[in-house]
């Protein structure tokens, strides 16, 4: 049974909801391994070194740059919905390869097609079959 004498006193801490800024990625980016986790970021193939001459691989049948998906470890946060807040390893701005992550190496050249979007939502809503 509790006991309630006159005079006492608690003190008590109230936590308040933290807002931070935070870079979220969809969880299709993120590449779970028992290595740590990791992503894919997509950059322009590095140029050759000085003196060599651009080769055919430099660039794309267009004319465009060719590009290539350097994985890069990274460290999460809290997730919401389909994203995951990422707290080191990807910067603001970076292009993060969102589909198909699985099929690539380090430093694979790929090709963009950003006609396609990915439907990921903060407050998904699946339906009840």
């Amino acid at each position: 049974m509790e006991q309630r004498v006159p005079g006492m006193f608690v003190n008590v801490g109230v936590l308040g909801s933290e807002q931070m800024e935070v870079v979220a990625v969809p969880l299709t980016a993120i590449m779970f391994a028992t290595y740590g986790d990791s992503v894919f970021i997509v950059e322009p193939r590095p140029a050759p070194e000085s003196g060599a001459e651009a080769s055919p691989e430099q660039t794309g049948p267009g004319g465009e740059p060719v590009m290539v998906a350097r994985q890069q470890f990274v460290q999460l946060g809290e997730r919401r919905g389909d994203y995951v807040a990422v707290t080191k390893g990807v910067e603001v701005g970076q292009e993060l390869v969102s589909e198909g992550a699985f099929k690539l190496r380090n430093n694979a050249p790929i090709y963009v097609d950003n006609t396609k979007q990915l439907t990921a939502q903060l407050s998904p809503q699946p339906k009840n079959r």
